[in-house]
């Protein structure tokens, strides 16, 4: 990380969390995924 300046916007519980709730809030995006 240090060697290439590199900083996470987030951290990983955040990060996955967001990740979640977007799912949640997207079921229409993604439900049809699976019956494909």
């Amino acid at each position: 990380r240090a060697e290439l300046g590199y900083a996470p916007a987030h951290s990983f519980d955040n990060g996955l969390r967001q990740t979640l709730r977007w799912y949640l809030d997207h079921e229409g995006w993604w439900r049809p995924l699976l019956a494909s």
